[in-house]
């Protein structure tokens, strides 16, 4: 299992431990603004801010595992291999691997 870890006391450190066997095939990767995102469910989505992170390129478009944009928001995608969800998908879903 991942863990992540944030603390804004004085000054923002960011981190995570990566705890897989095998890491998935990855690079850093920086998008400028105004890229855009195809997502599968909701086509384009237009970024407002860089962002720069950790991620695999997979047909052109970056699926970022730990990333951080020009305004400081983090994100980091954790591993829980037993939960799973079951409801219904919503017209505006887009999928897990491209939060």
């Amino acid at each position: 299992m991942c863990t992540a870890l944030n603390s804004r006391r004085y000054v923002h450190y960011f981190g995570r431990t990566l705890d897989l066997e095998k890491a998935p095939p990855h690079e850093i990767v920086i998008t400028g603004r105004g890229y855009n995102f195809n997502f599968r469910c909701t086509g384009a989505v237009r970024a407002e801010t860089r962002i720069m992170g950790s991620a695999c390129v997979t047909e052109g478009l970056p699926l970022f595992f730990d990333a951080m944009n020009e305004s400081g928001v983090c994100a980091t995608a954790l591993d829980f291999p037993n939960c799973h969800y079951t409801g219904a998908p919503f017209a505006n879903t887009i999928a897990s691997f491209e939060v």
